[in-house]
């Protein structure tokens, strides 16, 4: 198992969605969503990894939602959970109903990616929330922490419905983690696809002496 510094796993999914083929800002949206949720002590190396490898190749239109018509649901068989949570975190509950009613997200995959966009807006609109994954609810209190403490089942949800409603919680304290957990195989799924986002060497570059070549000189 490996070890990263929050920010090393943060850069290192930012590099994987842009590999896969989405854009900057959603990118960074990544990289900040594994960073907090490594720093709760959750698998984000896995996660993401695991989602990355369900959605390589797929535009990234397709995984996102389509709320013109009122229904939260992906022209893929789901949404990517990103893409769905920069979504919710644009437009806010209020334009959801959220005050009113529950938000049927229909399918997502790794549904638990949405945890750190749902705490956020819960902590900026100072409501308590309730993540229902695959059946499973998760509490988020006003202050945009979560209770996490039987956490196997919506992690390692691969792909699964979401419901988000009001609920009414106690505030969670909790210790944070500074490093994330990586197993090689994950590592080896986020590596490939941000060496996509690498410049090849060209003829051009070698003949002007780009790079550091043999000596490392930094």
């Amino acid at each position: 198992m490996l070890e990263l510094s929050l920010g090393e796993l943060d850069a290192l999914v930012l590099k994987a969605y842009r590999g896969a083929g989405f854009s900057w800002g959603i990118a960074q949206e990544a990289g900040r969503a594994a960073s907090w949720l490594a720093e709760r002590n959750l698998p984000a190396a896995n996660m993401f990894a695991t989602l990355l490898k369900q959605i390589d190749g797929v535009a990234a239109g397709d995984l996102t939602p389509d709320i013109a018509s009122g229904q939260w649901i992906a022209t893929v068989p789901a949404a990517c959970p990103v893409v769905a949570g920069a979504v919710l975190s644009d437009l806010g509950f209020e334009y959801f109903g959220i005050n009113q009613s529950e938000i049927e997200l229909g399918k997502v995959y790794s549904p638990a990616i949405l945890l750190p966009f749902v705490a956020s807006s819960a902590a900026a609109e100072k409501k308590s929330l309730r993540l229902i994954i695959d059946n499973q609810p998760v509490l988020i209190s006003d202050t945009g922490e979560i209770d996490c403490s039987d956490q196997q089942q919506f992690v390692l949800a691969s792909c699964a419905g979401v419901v988000i409603g009001k609920a009414q919680v106690r505030a969670f304290t909790r210790e944070f983690c500074q490093r994330a957990a990586c197993s090689e195989p994950d590592m080896a799924v986020l590596n490939s696809l941000a060496h996509r986002t690498y410049v090849p060497a060209s003829a051009q570059s070698r003949a002007a002496g780009a790079g550091a070549g043999l000596t490392d000189n930094d």
